[in-house]
């Protein structure tokens, strides 16, 4: 989302994370590039309580969703990924993204398999505006 929100200045992007404030700063302050991390149309919403994710339907995983996520996180490390302990939040939350166009009608819904499973952004702006709205939002609920 970071990366997509220059290019497409009249969506707003919404990143919600479950972890607390500080939890959350820390990893925002350690992601590659942090000053992309302030721009206009994009936003950090910290969810603690985890109420904006219930209230989309994304509840606590199974251990077979966590399992399912050990190659592609086996992989990642080999690339010099690794996974970080969690400082709050829990690592059993389940993500999802969603694309909602300027009326307020969900037009794309997609909720990750896995913990390592990775939305196609570009797939979720396009069934927005062929929703024929010029400009709406776009969310993504983050794991860990």
């Amino acid at each position: 989302m970071r990366a997509l929100a220059p290019a497409h200045s009249d969506i707003h992007f919404i990143a919600v994370s479950h972890s607390d404030q500080a939890a959350t700063d820390r990893w925002l302050a350690s992601l590659p590039e942090p000053e992309k991390n302030t721009q206009s149309n994009l936003s950090i919403i910290v969810d603690a309580e985890r109420e904006a994710y219930a209230a989309w339907g994304l509840g606590t995983s199974s251990l077979w969703h966590v399992l399912g996520s050990i190659p592609g996180t086996s992989k990642l490390s080999k690339e010099g990924i690794s996974v970080r302990p969690n400082e709050s939040g829990s690592r059993w939350q389940t993500a999802g993204n969603f694309g909602v166009d300027a009326q307020g009608v969900v037009r794309w819904s997609r909720v990750d398999g896995r913990a390592d499973d990775m939305p196609d952004f570009k797939e979720g702006m396009d069934k927005v505006r062929e929703g024929r709205f010029e400009t709406g939002g776009f969310a993504e609920a983050m794991q860990g």
